[in-house]
């Protein structure tokens, strides 16, 4: 099986990744394995090329033959988030930023 995640990103392969690629996978019986597309930061994975079609990642292929494989990104659509602010709120009604034991809180 030969695996190539174009650019943009790598492959993992029942959970490893190759040092470099294209890589090509050599089994002695058939299996199925699970195939996971890792997109680079700024990217997201779109779909699978070759021997499978389609969009599901990761994916399981049966190696029965000699098969092809290739992972397609693209740039991400919405920036990657920077961090996250708490969830929750009071009204701080002594006006100090500080909530009081009478100040309401929301979630």
């Amino acid at each position: 099986m030969n695996v190539s995640p174009g650019d943009r990103g790598s492959v993992k392969v029942d959970g490893s990744a190759p040092p470099s690629y294209p890589a090509t996978y050599e089994f002695k019986v058939i299996r199925q394995v699970t195939i996971e597309a890792v997109p680079a930061s700024g990217y997201e994975f779109d779909h699978w090329s070759g021997c499978v079609t389609g969009s599901i990642n990761p994916i399981s292929v049966k190696v029965d033959s000699t098969k092809g494989l290739t992972a397609h990104f693209s740039p991400r659509s919405s920036p990657e988030p920077m961090g996250s602010i708490g969830d929750y709120l009071w009204e701080a009604r002594g006006r100090g930023g500080i909530q009081d034991a009478n100040g309401p809180g929301t979630f």
